[in-house]
């Protein structure tokens, strides 16, 4: 079992609302893997406005099937901290690893372009209040 196996599989690895604790978990269970040359990065996500809408996240209390249900398919985070993972395996990939979204229960880890496209909806920034934009 992978470093990465281990943390999901152990139930006291995740911190209830510390998303900074959980993202450090699994940054230091990446650095222990053998492929410990890859790029980890933890991207710390806030706005001036201490606001950022973020969807897909498990506190939003709708199931991602019930996705297109905007109105309540969001949370709003005072800041959020995930981690993006550089992996090059003949070509390069990102990754990124959120214990908080529900994309991940999908999907371990998400292709960076999927989690970002989906959790920040890109196609909506237009529509939201400029406080609330990542």
């Amino acid at each position: 079992m992978g470093a990465r196996d281990a943390l999901l599989s152990d139930p006291l690895s995740y911190s209830y609302c510390y998303c900074e604790e959980n993202a450090s978990r699994i940054a230091l269970a990446l650095a222990e893997e053998p492929k410990s040359t890859d790029s980890i990065y933890l991207l710390f996500i806030s706005n001036p406005a201490k606001s950022v809408v973020i969807w897909h996240q498990g506190k939003s209390g709708v199931a991602l099937k019930d996705a297109v249900r905007m109105e309540s398919d969001l949370v709003v985070w005072d800041f959020h901290v995930t981690v993006l993972h550089r992996i090059e395996e003949g070509e390069v990939k990102w990754h990124m690893y959120d214990l908080d979204s529900r994309l991940s229960s999908a999907a371990w880890p998400v292709p960076a372009h999927t989690y970002l496209g989906l959790s920040f909806r890109s196609w909506m920034q237009q529509k939201i209040p400029g406080h609330l934009k990542p």
